[in-house]
């Protein structure tokens, strides 16, 4: 599938066996007409039709308790097969290994339930965008499991700024809210960003933040 703007309508699957669930965010999307949505019970289910359509989702939402295959394990066959889909986990976890998991197997985003519908919206956006959706509580832990640098980080060629942009944006900052904290203009920001990709040989924000996780770049500390 092609890349197209943000603002285009674009394909959303939703995962989840939570039919009421399933009806209301279907309902929610349908309304605003922004994208289309597809919906699947299970993960083994959505991973199938993944295998037989042409037509590839911009956005999977993905809920972590499904019966048999989990959110966690489903993540990787939707990798092979949809390697430019994003992946939102929905979930009722905060707890570490829930989140540390998720990203590391590749998510792009983490939402808590219960969540209102225009919460959900407003993530696919961001995903869009190449922006990092998460909830501000599972944000909190992100930020605690890359506080302290890494020597393995170093390996990639990582210097003292790119490393502080790095973990600037696992606390969710935007680029203009991290310029003001490193005193920098946004351009420069992003000239950041493009060399930090450039070396972890990444494209984006959320595949850098998952690689970081995945190979414990930035060891856990304290603040």
């Amino acid at each position: 599938m092609e890349p197209t703007s943000p603002s285009a309508k674009q394909a959303i699957w939703l995962v989840d066996d939570n039919e009421e669930l399933r009806t209301v965010v279907s309902a929610a999307f349908h309304e605003v007409k922004s994208h289309t949505i597809e919906c699947f019970e299970s993960a083994e289910v959505a991973i199938q039709f993944a295998k037989e359509t042409s037509d590839d989702p911009a956005v999977i939402l993905l809920d972590i308790e499904l019966p048999r295959m989990n959110g966690i394990d489903a993540i990787e066959h939707f990798k092979k097969l949809l390697p430019r889909t994003k992946i939102l986990i929905l979930s009722n976890f905060d707890n570490d290994p829930y989140v540390d998991q998720a990203f590391a197997k590749g998510a792009n985003g983490y939402l808590l339930k219960p969540f209102k519908v225009e919460e959900v919206i407003s993530a696919v956006e961001a995903s869009l965008r190449n922006e990092m959706p998460v909830s501000p509580r599972v944000m909190k832990k992100v930020a605690d499991l890359v506080l302290l640098v890494h020597p393995l980080a170093r390996d990639y060629g990582l210097g003292d700024v790119e490393i502080e942009t790095l973990r600037w944006k696992t606390n969710g900052l935007r680029n203009k809210r991290l310029a003001e904290e490193m005193n920098i203009g946004v351009k420069t920001v992003k000239a950041h960003l493009t060399s930090i990709y450039k070396k972890l040989g990444v494209r984006s924000e959320t595949e850098a933040v998952a690689k970081v996780l995945r190979e414990r770049l930035l060891a856990p500390g304290v603040h």
